[in-house]
């Protein structure tokens, strides 16, 4: 039921008559290294493809945005009880995305693949009350979030938060 160009006279100009399939695996580590640091690590690998199409010239192409590769670790140490430091790697591989002007010819837009790094330091005042200070894409990395049908969505540059957490 992917989406294709409704081709029949009568059709509209999307029907849901195409096919698509992915293929892969993603693998997962958590642990705790001493009873202060814990990691995270992951690893996913998708092959996405387009197996029945209205457009003859989309079977066979890969999925439009699936990355092929992407990888994260993560990893926070409680420096003492009340104070824990953190951060993390995340991987994207390059993915592609067509532009479909007609229903006879294609243009392939590939973006490149981007790596960001992550942050963090929290301290508990108590049980019920913290302090949480994170900050994303420390490196300032250029990267699309997003993007399909001649559209991109830009990430978020290096950015900050502070968050007051409070239990009851």
């Amino acid at each position: 039921n992917a989406r294709t160009p409704g081709i029949n006279p009568g059709d509209p100009a999307v029907v849901l008559d195409g096919e698509q399939r992915v293929r892969g695996f993603e693998a997962q580590i958590v642990g705790r290294v001493t009873p202060r640091w814990n990691v995270f690590a992951g690893y996913t690998y998708l092959d996405g493809e387009v197996i029945a199409s209205n457009r003859a010239f989309e079977v066979g192409q890969r999925l439009d945005g699936t990355p092929e590769h992407s990888a994260n670790l993560w990893t926070s140490y409680a420096i003492f009880d009340a104070f824990t430091l953190g951060g993390g790697v995340q991987h994207v591989s390059e993915r592609t995305s067509d532009i479909r002007p007609s229903a006879t010819s294609n243009i392939t837009i590939t973006v490149p693949s981007y790596t960001v790094f992550d942050a963090f330091a929290e301290y508990r005042f108590s049980e019920n009350f913290g302090l949480r200070a994170n900050v994303y894409n420390i490196g300032d990395e250029r990267y699309f979030y997003s993007f399909g049908s001649g559209q991109s969505i830009p990430a978020a540059s290096r950015s900050a938060t502070l968050t007051l957490t409070v239990g009851f």
